[in-house]
């Protein structure tokens, strides 16, 4: 008995200071969910969609959900040889053309009017607090941070795990000027190095004008926020990406 309390107490202690690791972030305090108590999309503690929007439908739950992830078998989840994927020589593109490039998942290098923006990048081989979760097939991690040129605007659309990368951000820390997140987000920006005047947070509706030729605006989407356990402290949302003279 005193042996499994001793267990239980000593995986205990390891689980909340694994938590503390700086990757799973910050949450808004202060000046932020002050502004974040302002938005009307802030409801009873939390953001809320414009429509109705359950995580879950019909009779499925959380459990049996995880249950069903853990314990069935299923065949042919992923794939048997490397996806086929051609990689960019980033470097050697010209700034005055405009082109839109998929990185995978939802991370995607937009040049557009003299501008590199790129979004959700994740260049690790998971989308989780752990490497053995939610791994990238074979084939589909191409780049690191060291392939890209300097990036005038990050843009994040919210904080789950395969939209913000801990150790991507990390690694384009000195190749970003500026970066453009849903509300709340910024905490985490911050906390990971990022300096606050570096970071533009915005509402639904919201927009950064990045030159006289592109602004970038912040715009709703039907989704929720979270990286562990909490949810919807933070917003998520598009960008919508306008250039004109």
């Amino acid at each position: 008995m005193v042996t499994s309390i001793a267990l239980l107490a000593g995986l205990g202690l390891g689980a909340c200071a694994y938590l503390q690791h700086p990757k799973f972030g910050s949450y808004p305090a202060g000046h932020r969910q002050e502004r974040i108590a302002r938005s009307t999309h802030y409801v009873d503690g939390e953001f809320r969609n414009q429509i109705l929007t359950p995580i879950l439908v019909g009779d499925t739950g959380t459990f049996s959900i995880l249950t069903k992830s853990l314990f069935e078998r299923v065949e042919h989840l992923r794939p048997t040889r490397p996806v086929p994927a051609f990689k960019t020589d980033f470097k050697s593109l010209t700034i005055e053309q405009d082109m839109v490039i998929w990185l995978g998942h939802s991370s995607f290098y937009v040049q557009q009017a003299g501008k590199r923006i790129l979004i959700d990048p994740v260049f690790s081989d998971h989308a989780s607090p752990v490497s053995f979760s939610i791994q990238s097939f074979a084939g589909t991690n191409l780049y690191t941070a060291e392939d890209l040129p300097s990036i005038d605007v990050l843009l994040i659309t919210h904080d789950h795990w395969d939209h913000l990368d801990y150790a991507t951000i990390i690694e384009l820390k000195n190749k970003v000027s500026q970066v453009m997140v849903p509300l709340g987000v910024g905490a985490h920006l911050e906390s990971w190095g990022y300096a606050a005047d570096q970071i533009h947070e915005g509402d639904w509706y919201d927009k950064l004008v990045v030159s006289q030729r592109l602004t970038i605006h912040l715009i709703p989407a039907r989704h929720y926020s979270g990286r562990w356990l909490t949810r919807n402290k933070t917003l998520w949302g598009g960008g919508g990406v306008r250039a004109g003279i």
